[in-house]
């Protein structure tokens, strides 16, 4: 794949940049980890139960953590989302979910693969859906 080449000080002058028709993954790797974009974590997490005092309390303690560890998110709480999937033996499954996002400089691989498995555990599901996106805050100068 050809790349282009940019001025930049910290690499003697020049940073090799993915083109434009270069796959995604690549075009994001370079913005977040060369150029300081931000990036958004998003997590889907279940709401079965979440009506019970239970299901509040495992919702409040994960919004917690998220908060103590960086230092605020948006949790989307009001009207849960319909997620639906084919199980593996063919039967239709389906959940409601609330989205909780987290903007931070950097994104831990390790950590939040780690901490995905403790939200399966706690909100007893085999997976939870995570992802993390480059973004650009504009009211940031």
């Amino acid at each position: 794949m050809p790349t282009r080449k940019r001025n930049d000080s910290s690499n003697n002058g020049l940073t090799l940049i993915p083109p434009r028709d270069a796959p995604l993954r690549a075009r994001c790797q370079r913005k977040v980890f060369q150029e300081a974009i931000m990036v958004l974590i998003q997590l889907l997490l279940p709401t079965s139960g979440a009506a019970s005092a239970d299901g509040q309390a495992l919702l409040a303690r994960t919004r917690r953590e998220l908060a103590e560890r960086f230092t605020g998110l948006t949790a989307y709480v009001r009207s849960p989302a319909k997620g639906l999937w084919t199980a593996p033996d063919g039967q239709i499954e389906h959940d409601d979910v609330v989205m909780v996002e987290v903007v931070t400089e950097t994104f831990d691989r390790a950590w939040w693969r780690t901490y995905a498995a403790t939200l399966a555990e706690r909100f007893g599901q085999e997976s939870i859906h995570l992802r993390a996106v480059p973004v650009e805050l504009l009211d940031e100068g």
